[in-house]
């Protein structure tokens, strides 16, 4: 029989959650950017950015940071 075991998470926990949140929410809107060190390949929007997934790229860095602030707020709910 397997015992569960629960973690209370510390403040510097939730704290680089946050932290995280925002870095990947920030990146998000990063890889938007029009620029011309993207090499030859256009991305999926028609313009040179910083990625080639452009658009797909930054919805799964956003929701990734959805995910870190929905965390977050939940355990500071608690």
């Amino acid at each position: 029989m397997t015992k569960v075991v629960k973690f209370a998470v510390s403040e510097e926990v939730r704290k680089m959650r946050l932290w995280l949140a925002w870095i990947l929410l920030i990146l998000g809107f990063v890889v938007f950017i029009p620029t011309s060190l993207g090499g030859d390949k256009l991305c999926l929007l028609g313009y040179d950015a910083l990625c080639s997934w452009t658009p797909y790229s930054s919805i799964i860095l956003w929701i990734g940071a959805g995910v870190n602030f929905w965390r977050v707020r939940k355990k500071r709910a608690k």
